[in-house]
């Protein structure tokens, strides 16, 4: 048992101390402003001396306002921990619980103004970007790295138990490449393959609808076969918005579509994929999570917005209000890494109302779209990246996510082999 000893108590400081001490390294805490009877591992989170033999942190402060800090300047390069974001002259050389907190809430995120085209939060605008350490789950390295900090302070030898996993997650913005359209979409469809001279798909299409080709985009026999012989653990997110210009999956009244919803959801589990628009609309996300509970009879609890278009903290607090448990958007649509700094799942605190929700958040490591369109690496390119993402998360026994979609595994036109790239995910021995 772990006692951390502070003067004040906060609901900051207690989810900083579970996201560290149970989240990461699953040990056992108690947090306390009780001096009485400390004893064994205790941590001094204060700047009071205390009788007991005590591993000192000393707090800045963050954690004992409401403030919300947008940029921080208490930040240093560091060998053992890469970098430190507010330094202290303590035992550890920074208060991590703070750092942590600051990550992991997104608090740099709140107020800022600075949005790209689809009024995402810019990468670059990230403190971790800003410091070359996005690619790594810099909050797990500290975590550890405080572990054994404490076991050598205390001559102990506690440990975390936890194990590297590798999950693979799919979007399926478009089920199918041209199938089941309807006759006015496949006929414009058609009509611009034919004024733009793109013969190649126009006689695709003709295939695939008169004479039975395979749909470039119907890749789930060879998804379904690829988990369960490598035994990976596969969560599908299906859009299921009505037609628009961002938004272009197939009806979902269409029954070849239920029927390949219910068939995904016999070896994978399925989640929404709330809509462009809805990010900020309680109404559409509440709409669509209807309509794949009707599909499925099942209770939605997954969630990962298309565009990866979402705002802290209202798209949060308007999935909490549909019921939504498990959000998937973390992460990055243009570039690989671990937006909050971490790779584990962790509960999302809502500095507005200042509380620890109930929705948990699963950040990713990379999208298939930020090496292809945004990063114009090669497929060597790509698989050498993801390695050493894969050896970084390794290294913290974290768990490994990634983000592909179903037109991705086509391996046609401009995904020509990329099928390989994400099989490396699951095979790569780094």
């Amino acid at each position: 048992m772990i006692t951390i000893y502070s003067s004040h108590l906060s609901s900051r400081l207690q989810y900083a101390v579970d996201v560290v001490f149970t989240q990461i390294l699953g040990l056992e805490v108690k947090l306390t402003n009780q001096k009485a009877n400390l004893k064994e591992i205790v941590i001094n989170y204060s700047d009071e001396k205390i009788k007991a033999k005590s591993f000192h942190i000393s707090p800045n402060g963050l954690l004992f306002s409401e403030k919300i800090h947008s940029n921080i300047d208490d930040v240093e390069i560091n060998q053992r921990d890469r970098i430190r974001i507010f330094c202290r002259d303590d035992d550890f050389g920074f208060d991590i619980l703070s750092a942590v907190f600051f990550l992991i809430t997104r608090m740099e995120e709140y107020n800022s103004i600075d949005l790209d085209s689809h009024k995402r939060f810019k990468h670059t605008n990230s403190i971790l970007f800003k410091y070359d350490v996005l690619d790594f789950p810099i909050v797990d390295l500290w975590a550890l790295n405080l572990l054994s900090s404490i076991n050598s302070f205390f001559n102990q030898t506690l440990i975390s138990n936890r194990q590297f996993v590798n999950t693979s997650t799919i979007d399926i913005d478009n089920a199918y490449a041209y199938k089941h359209k309807g006759f006015l979409r496949t006929f414009g469809a058609s009509l611009k393959s034919l004024l733009k001279l793109d013969f190649i798909v126009f006689m695709q299409r003709f295939r695939v609808l008169f004479l039975k080709e395979k749909d470039p985009y119907d890749n789930y026999e060879y998804l379904k076969q690829f988990v369960e012989k490598e035994k990976i653990k596969l969560t599908v997110f299906i859009l299921l918005a009505d037609y628009n210009n961002y938004d272009k999956n197939l009806n979902y009244k269409n029954e070849s579509f239920i029927n390949l919803i219910k068939h995904l959801s016999s070896f994978s589990n399925i989640g929404i994929h709330p809509s462009y628009n809805s990010y900020d609309n309680l109404k559409n996300i509440s709409v669509e999570i209807n309509r794949l509970e009707n599909i499925n009879s099942f209770k939605v609890n997954d969630s990962r917005n298309h565009f990866l278009r979402f705002k802290i903290p209202e798209t949060f607090q308007k999935l909490l209000e549909c019921g939504v448990k498990n959000d998937h958007s973390m992460g990055y649509a243009n570039i690989p890494g671990f937006r909050a700094g971490t790779c584990t799942p962790f509960y999302f605190y809502d500095l507005i109302k200042e509380q620890k929700t109930e929705l948990l958040i699963t950040p990713f490591a990379y999208m298939d779209g930020a090496f292809k369109d945004y990063m114009n690496y090669s497929i060597d390119d790509a698989k050498k990246y993801i390695s050493k993402l894969l050896k970084n998360v390794k290294s913290v026994n974290g768990s490994f996510v990634s983000v592909w979609h179903n037109e991705s595994l086509s391996g046609q036109k401009r995904w020509l082999g990329w099928r390989e790239v994400y099989e490396h995910t699951f095979k790569s021995s780094f």
